[in-house]
């Protein structure tokens, strides 16, 4: 682990793994390709539809749903975030968040940016169904999130204080199948290789391979952050990821709060963010290119085990029989 100026970072990686496929990619496959569509602003009937699914779903899995509308501009209808809640059974429940934002931009269908977030959190979401938790389990599809974090910041304003006190971790997906080993194909951020030299210098010797997970947490993350490293060596040992921690709440480095993980930083709240790179990366960012033949739903089935693992340490599963 490095640190500079109370950032830290570290890669992880170990050598010679080789996580096997699972019956999670599959079923990531399938919503991959149903929900890349395009749901910007205008494609009303298409976000009207994934939030037929998104509530259909958590009716299925058991899941609780308590959606937040918002107004997203003078003009505009109102947006709609879409929580499901699976509920916990201590008396003073702790609240873990999973989130993935579903509004695209206009011109791409969004299989990575964000049905590879969405595809991910449905698979966790179906999997935690099965189980009784002592903490509570919520997972939040935001809208508007292309227009500025507008439904991650709407969300977090109109928590109740009382919920906001629960909330212990929140976890972002956002554009994570965008893996290549490509030699050149990652380009380094401006003032990345100050921050954090050791990544940057793993990148650099792998021939600037963009074959790597973005973790990135703020301080009040940390402990969350070091579970989730725990959990990919346990579960998914050849997941290659940059993992960050920033000081503070990143202020300092624009290019890590460009997700809603940041509206959670700004209140305060633990978050990490779960990405690919970006633009740093894949050039078919915010294009009609952005389809699922481009999305490695291989490396999207490794996160949703490592998620249900980190889940299953810290969030109090109940052993059938108990609660």
């Amino acid at each position: 682990m490095s640190t500079v100026a109370g950032n830290r970072s570290w890669m992880h990686f170990r050598s010679g793994a080789n996580t096997k496929d699972s019956s999670e990619n599959e079923t990531i496959d399938f919503w991959l390709a149903k929900l890349a569509k395009k749901r910007a602003l205008k494609d009303t009937a298409n976000k009207d539809l994934f939030r037929h699914t998104f509530d259909s779903l958590a009716g299925i899995y058991g899941l609780l749903t308590a959606n937040d509308k918002f107004l997203a501009d003078q003009q505009s209808a109102s947006a709609i975030n879409l929580v499901a809640k699976k509920g916990g059974t201590g008396k003073k429940n702790k609240v873990w968040i999973i989130g993935a934002h579903y509004d695209t931009v206009e011109s791409s269908p969004g299989a990575n940016d964000n049905a590879s977030g969405l595809s991910v959190m449905i698979e966790v979401m179906r999997q935690v169904s099965g189980h009784k938790w002592f903490d509570e389990i919520w997972f939040v599809a935001f809208d508007m999130e292309e227009a500025g974090l507008l439904g991650s910041k709407a969300f977090v304003q109109h928590l109740a204080i009382e919920d906001r006190e629960r909330i212990v971790g929140m976890i972002n997906l956002d554009m994570l199948g965008g893996i290549t080993e490509t030699p050149n194909s990652q380009s380094i951020p401006p003032g990345f290789e100050e921050a954090f030299p050791g990544i940057v210098d793993a990148v650099k010797e792998d021939e600037n391979r963009g074959d790597f997970s973005v973790v990135v947490a703020n301080d009040a993350a940390f402990n969350m952050i070091t579970s989730l490293n725990e959990q990919m060596y346990e579960i998914a040992p050849d997941l290659k990821s940059a993992m960050i921690v920033l000081s503070k709440e990143g202020e300092q480095i624009n290019e890590l709060r460009r997700s809603d993980h940041a509206s959670f930083w700004d209140m305060g709240l633990p978050a990490l963010h779960i990405g690919d790179g970006a633009d740093t990366r894949n050039s078919f960012y915010h294009s009609e290119r952005d389809v699922p033949a481009n999305v490695s739903t291989e490396h999207l089935g490794k996160i949703a085990r490592v998620l249900v693992g980190f889940l299953m340490k810290n969030a109090g599963p109940i052993p059938d029989g108990g609660g």
